[in-house]
């Protein structure tokens, strides 16, 4: 500064150094999975065990890698705990870790946020998180209520219901029994009643 070698354009010449990514990256993710792995997690608890993938000090020829299903927000990650970042973490009773990336806080948490099973669009029904279709229990163009059973999903070992937001009509089915589907994805639209 004091050589005045900098001008008003330096921020927008340099904005990708400057300005943090609107998401974390992988390295956050993995940090978070290593925080959480390491200070909350019981290899004696059914739902714990839920969210890790591979076997706790099990491998043939290969490094010890294990992973961890992480969210932050809507977004799904999966961390690996072998390789993370020289990053500041802190963890949460919740069992949320907060890892800080260039100045920016991101939250992670075990647990997929919950939602009530549309979107904004009304009439949206979306998956919750990702998992398997069990029932589907109206067809298209059938009349619904509030409230009605629409179809099951099955995700975490755990059967969540999805029903419809308002009395209309199944304008839209894209649900199938046996399917495997992701987060957010649309199952179904509802149009409202006359």
């Amino acid at each position: 500064f004091a050589a005045g070698e900098h001008d008003t354009g330096m921020i927008e010449r340099e904005s990708a150094a400057l300005i943090p990514s609107g998401r974390p990256s992988q390295i956050a993710a993995d940090t978070a999975g290593w925080r959480l792995l390491t200070d909350y997690f019981d290899w004696d608890a059914p739902n714990d065990c839920q969210m890790i993938s591979g076997l706790k000090g099990f491998r043939l020829n290969a490094s010890k890698r294990t992973t961890v299903n992480l969210w932050n927000d809507v977004e799904h990650y999966s961390a690996q705990t072998d390789i993370i970042g020289n990053l500041a973490s802190s963890g949460n009773p919740d069992h949320s870790v907060l890892v800080t990336e260039r100045g920016k806080d991101w939250q992670f948490t075990p647990r997929p946020p919950r939602t009530s099973g549309h979107s904004a669009h009304d009439g949206d029904i979306l998956s919750p998180m990702p998992g398997k279709i069990i029932a589907v229990e109206v067809a298209q163009g059938q009349a619904v209520t509030k409230g009605q059973k629409l179809l099951t999903l099955e995700a975490m070992k755990m059967e969540h219901t999805l029903t419809a937001p308002f009395d209309g009509v199944v304008a839209e089915l894209s649900a199938t029994p046996g399917a495997q589907v992701q987060v957010e994805a649309l199952l179904a639209r509802i149009e409202a009643g006359e």
